[in-house]
């Protein structure tokens, strides 16, 4: 058996916080994360499993986890069959968060790459880009996954509880993966990369990437001033219309998780 084989998984949601809890995986000794992201199960599956391992495993040999994060294959139709057939014990993490409040995300770093789309209505936006509220309907998604992969290889981790409960949250992470689980992430209370706040137009996120770089030493301190600020959110009409679209959904998360977003 190849020893730098991958037995971890983060596949998604998209802004839902994957990119953090990555970086937290990264930060203990006992685990291995790739390039962040792969996109292998999605985009690049024909390059072979061995290329992919070759590639971004070749120096993980000596770690009782081997991992990678690609948010994209939550929503990926292909990825929960390529994933079972190649890594048929690898274990997975889901982050999921409130629907209404991940399409707000999402919204913002779109607006980064297009600025026009500011000026659509919520109406509008939503029926040029369709993906916006698809990515958000985790149930349907999570369900290919169960379909191929036993439930107890899969990990959720709510949003609200990565915020909330911050290192209760990751050390639970930890304990799934059967690594040291008192073990606190120096990333604990950072900003790796630029949210809905920083994306609100091309030149506040360019200067997030600049001071969210992984050699930035103004990390830390961008990270505690960045908690002052409260961003603008859907207006009441929006987030009206956004429950109404996501209330099956939402019901659907209440039933199987017992997390009440409706």
């Amino acid at each position: 058996m190849n020893s730098s084989l991958p037995n971890l998984l983060v596949v998604g949601g998209v802004r839902c916080g994957t990119g953090w809890l990555s970086q937290c995986l990264r930060d203990h000794p006992a685990v291995f994360m790739a390039t962040d992201e792969t996109r292998f199960f999605d985009r690049r599956f024909d390059m072979g499993l061995d290329w992919w391992i070759e590639e971004y495993f070749s120096s993980a040999r000596d770690y009782e986890v081997r991992g990678e994060k690609t948010a994209a294959y939550l929503n990926c139709l292909k990825a929960p069959e390529r994933i079972s057939r190649s890594l048929p014990n690898v274990k997975l993490i889901c982050s999921i968060r409130n629907p209404v409040d991940r399409l707000f995300s999402d919204r913002m770093l779109l607006l980064r790459g297009s600025p026009g789309l500011a000026n659509l209505t919520l109406e509008q936006l939503l029926n040029s880009q369709r993906d916006l509220v698809e990515r958000g309907l985790f149930t349907k998604h999570l369900a290919r996954f169960f379909e191929l992969i036993p439930e107890e290889q899969i990990h959720i981790v709510f949003y609200e509880s990565l915020v909330a409960d911050t290192i209760q949250t990751v050390q639970s992470v930890y304990r799934f993966l059967g690594v040291g689980d008192q073990f606190v992430p120096q990333s604990i209370g950072l900003q790796t990369k630029p949210g809905s706040i920083e994306n609100k137009n091309r030149i506040s996120a360019f200067a997030a990437r600049i001071l969210l770089h992984k050699y930035s030493p103004l990390k830390r301190k961008y990270s505690s001033l960045r908690k002052r600020y409260t961003p603008k959110t859907w207006s009441e009409q929006e987030r009206s219309l956004l429950k109404e679209i996501y209330a099956e959904e939402n019901e659907k998360i209440f039933k199987l998780f017992g997390i009440d977003y409706r």
